[in-house]
């Protein structure tokens, strides 16, 4: 897929979060706007340049998506507010949400994930319930999440390595005007897959599709493990530059690390 790279710091993100629990979405004001932004006659290269500087000028966004990996099925939403970050995760029965803010984390799981720590009585007590957990206990999750900040991410589109790139035309996705390119993928730290960009307002990223695997190898940096991976699915981006605030939970229940999911 385009960036690959990209996709697999979303993936990461989700993966330590599903990891460490079990061991509404607007539309932009700016890419509702009717007015072109003249991107369906641009280059390929054009084209991400563009869409990787109008994730340079964002400070916020929404991120959801439903990746495929070993035979299973995970969803995330993520919002980005500027400050803060949510991350909300489902997997088969379970579900975890997380809030990194000011150097505390919070986290939130139903009866289900409990139960594969503590007693059912005490899983029942516990669903729903925000939690206050020292920020180490989501030390992988923070570094994850920097690989989807907007400079990270805008770093990462603009970057490579692709395969071929071509232009699939325009269309309509997610009921918002844009331009489809595809990637061949093939070559190491890429897989095959499509981007779809506004074509009116801002250059933003609208979805991405990861089709096939990622090749291992390629140059390791912040969003490349260099280990490829088999997974497939769709990112879908909305709510640049007015992401809901993410707001710290009252009156959490102030527990250990050894007393949560996470431990």
């Amino acid at each position: 897929m385009i960036d690959s790279r990209l996709y697999r710091g979303v993936l990461a993100a989700g993966a330590v979060v599903a990891g460490s629990a079990l061991t509404g979405v607007g539309v932009d004001a700016s890419i509702a706007a009717d007015k072109s932004n003249g991107l369906a006659s641009k280059t390929p290269v054009q084209i991400m340049n563009a869409a990787a500087g109008a994730l340079k000028s964002t400070h916020s966004y929404v991120l959801t998506a439903e990746i495929k990996q070993s035979g299973s099925i995970m969803g995330m939403k993520l919002i980005y507010d500027g400050a803060r970050d949510e991350v909300q995760m489902t997997q088969g029965p379970g579900s975890v949400a997380v809030i990194l803010a000011s150097g505390r984390a919070y986290m939130r799981a139903n009866a289900y994930m409990w139960r594969q720590k503590t007693t059912s009585s005490a899983a029942t007590a516990l669903a729903a319930r925000w939690i206050e957990v020292p920020d180490s206990t989501f030390k992988g999750l923070l570094s994850d999440l920097g690989k989807v900040e907007p400079s990270t991410l805008a770093s990462c589109l603009a970057d490579g390595p692709y395969g071929a790139i071509t232009k699939v035309g325009t269309r309509t996705v997610g009921g918002k005007p844009a331009v489809v390119l595809r990637d061949a993928g093939g070559v190491p730290g890429d897989g095959p897959g499509t981007i779809a960009i506004a074509t009116t307002g801002p250059a933003y990223v609208i979805q991405m599709v990861e089709t096939g695997p990622t090749r291992a190898g390629g140059r390791v940096d912040a969003c490349n493990d260099g280990k490829g991976s088999d997974s497939t699915g769709t990112i879908r981006f909305s709510d640049y530059g007015h992401a809901p605030a993410v707001r710290i939970p009252a009156d959490p229940i102030k527990s250990p690390t050894s007393s949560s999911p996470a431990a």
